[in-house]
């Protein structure tokens, strides 16, 4: 006999339950939290698509079970997850939890392809579907395929998304296997058949499971410390500017004030390619251009003015980070310069006299895209500098800065080189 609910539990069961997926769409429009526009369209899409299989399980009268049900609700909770993941009903994590070292593969599409692969295996998911529901788990199975294929292009760099693009593959996978042990069922060779094959990916998914993992951790150790060497490689460089321009202001103060600047400028500079600049403050907060190939604008005299580490020199304490220390009198740092976007640079300056000096001459160096398309890994390594969480150097193309942005948005990656974070 079949299993049967009284009418009143279902209808309230099932009246709840379409309101509560229906409310959590509706939440997931009307929130006000700071939320993800592709986290939002999950959720809502997540929520419809439960509530449709509540509406669709309390109106089909007369039938005990329904695999294509089981396959909508899977699927709704998916879309779900991966929703809430992305910050459909506010700030998504910085990255999906994980023990598991990962790798890279070609998750991602644009959008015309993704719709083309899934508008096609949705078109297969209805034709095992039209044989009056004979491949009910195949057509899961194509449907599952179809779910991932069209999610591919909302991947972008969310590890989240990635992992339920992976996870609805497998479960297609799962369907279409489970399939093929249903067919089977119909003969002894079958049943044998099946079994090897089920011993057998049983293996392989273990050997995956363990050895694989071992083996990518490994590479994803080496590959970490490669990245970490290229980091203090970036800056180390960046060091050798500030030494090479402590070196050089004590030089570029009497010539800069005495109208040589250029000349003296040509001779230390490495490269035409160097973006620098001198100027001269006063204790008071006058300044004046006194050369360079790439001189500061006003708003950049002014904020360089105002900046702690310069503060610091005129009042005469000791600089307030690491890379702005005193050493044989000549100050250096490294500065935000003011502007729309802003800019880096590494500055020394030599002051008038030791104690309570009135004036100083600054020299320095923009970080800009000359200095980072200048890098002797350039050809290996993308070199970026951030400010305020905002790309302003880069040696990558606009594609790969635009990714580098967008990493950095996600990551809330504000600023590095020990720059002052109130900066």
């Amino acid at each position: 006999m079949e299993p049967g609910v009284p009418f009143a539990l279902l209808g309230t069961v099932q009246l709840l339950a379409v309101a509560a997926w229906l409310g959590l769409a509706g939440l997931a429009v009307a929130v006000r939290r700071p939320r993800s526009a592709g986290g939002t369209v999950l959720v809502v899409f997540a929520g419809l698509t439960l509530a449709a299989a509540d509406v669709a399980a309390a109106v089909a009268f007369g039938t005990s079970s329904s695999d294509a049900l089981m396959v909508v609700r899977a699927a709704g909770a998916l879309l779900l997850a991966a929703g809430l993941l992305q910050g459909g009903l506010g700030r998504a994590p910085a990255s999906l939890p994980t023990a598991l070292p990962s790798v890279v593969v070609p998750l991602v599409a644009r959008p015309g392809a993704a719709a083309l692969a899934a508008l096609a295996t949705a078109g297969a998911a209805a034709a095992a579907w039209g044989r009056s529901g004979a491949l009910p788990l195949l057509t899961g199975g194509l449907a599952a395929a179809a779910a991932s294929a069209g999610l591919s292009a909302a991947v972008g760099s969310s590890d989240a998304i990635a992992a339920v693009v992976v996870v609805l593959r497998g479960l297609a996978a799962l369907l279409v296997l489970a399939e093929l042990v249903r067919f089977a069922q119909r003969s002894l060779l079958g049943k044998v058949v099946a079994a090897i094959l089920a011993g057998v990916l049983a293996m392989a998914a273990a050997a995956v499971g363990v050895v694989g993992t071992v083996v990518v951790a490994s590479y994803d150790d080496q590959a970490q410390q490669l990245v970490r060497e290229a980091a203090a490689d970036r800056i180390a460089a960046v060091n050798r500017v500030s030494d090479a321009a402590r070196a050089f202001v004590p030089i570029a103060k009497p010539a800069c004030t005495q109208g040589k600047c250029e000349p003296a400028l040509q001779t230390f500079r490495s490269s035409d390619a160097t973006s620098d600049f001198v100027i001269q403050l006063t204790r008071t907060g006058a300044t004046r251009s006194l050369g360079g190939s790439a001189p500061l604008t006003p708003a950049e005299r002014l904020g360089l003015v105002q900046d702690r580490s310069v503060r610091a020199v005129f009042a005469g304490s000791a600089a307030p980070d690491a890379q702005a220390s005193r050493i044989n009198e000549v100050p250096t740092a490294i500065v935000r310069l003011v502007g729309s976007p802003p800019g880096l640079a590494v500055i020394a300056l030599a002051v008038d006299q030791p104690q309570a000096p009135q004036n100083a001459v600054v020299y320095g160096v923009r970080l800009d895209d000359s200095y980072a398309a200048n890098d002797v890994a350039a050809g290996v390594y993308g070199l970026s500098f951030l400010v305020g969480g905002q790309v302003v150097a880069s040696n990558l193309s606009p594609a790969e800065r635009a990714v580098v942005q967008r990493i950095a948005d996600e990551r809330e990656v504000d600023s590095g080189l020990g720059a002052d974070p109130a900066q």
